[in-house]
């Protein structure tokens, strides 16, 4: 007999087949008749896969075609299945604060020297315009001035351009979460700045 069977019945002796008759049951709109059967449940049908329901808009500013570019490949790769998209890209503080508010990111990638300006006096503008934009800053530069200034102006992260890309899909998930990102690197100049600060207070 056939392996896939939906309707199984056992052979009725001749008083349950005259009971089951009597009984006239109805299956559904068919107004069939049945004997002893058992009719088994069909398979419920397999969820369809769902995308992220939440994506995350990210605008790139750096000076380098090269970097942009390169970025933007990046989590065209890695970030897609996390639900990030590249909405827009700047190469100066103007055109990055003129972007900002035209695409409205969730994230900015920002690069600290720029033709025009420092990337911290985009930080703040952006910032100014829309309080619920995150930024990380995304740079070669480790010294302490400069992670200083990143606090104060209001970046919610500081990462080395040397970070490998599962990393910084990482990073922008965890920023877009409400938390803070420091390299290793960047920590230790913060641990010293803390110590520095701890000193004075104690001194005065």
């Amino acid at each position: 007999g056939s392996q896939n069977l939906i309707l199984i019945s056992n052979p009725p002796d001749a008083e349950t087949k005259r009971h089951s008759v009597r009984r006239g049951f109805v299956d559904g709109h068919s107004k069939r008749l049945t004997t002893n059967s058992t009719l088994l449940p069909k398979p419920s049908p397999m969820p369809a896969l769902q995308s992220p329901s939440t994506s995350i808009r990210v605008l790139i500013v750096d000076d380098s075609v090269l970097v942009r570019e390169g970025l933007q490949a990046v989590l065209a790769e890695h970030g897609k299945a996390a639900g990030i998209e590249v909405c827009g890209e700047a190469a100066n503080v103007a055109e990055a604060i003129v972007q900002a508010a035209h695409v409205q990111p969730d994230i900015v990638l920002l690069d600290i020297k720029l033709p025009d300006g420092s990337g911290f006096t985009a930080c703040r503008e952006i910032l100014s315009q829309n309080p619920k934009v995150r930024v990380l800053i995304l740079t070669s530069f480790t010294n302490d001035s400069f992670i200083y200034e990143a606090v104060t102006s209001g970046a919610q992260g500081y990462l080395m351009k040397e970070i490998d890309p599962l990393g910084l899909v990482t990073a922008i998930q965890d920023i877009r979460a409400g938390r803070s990102i420091l390299s290793p690197a960047v920590t230790a100049g913060v641990m010293r700045m803390m110590r520095t600060d701890h000193g004075r207070g104690r001194a005065g």
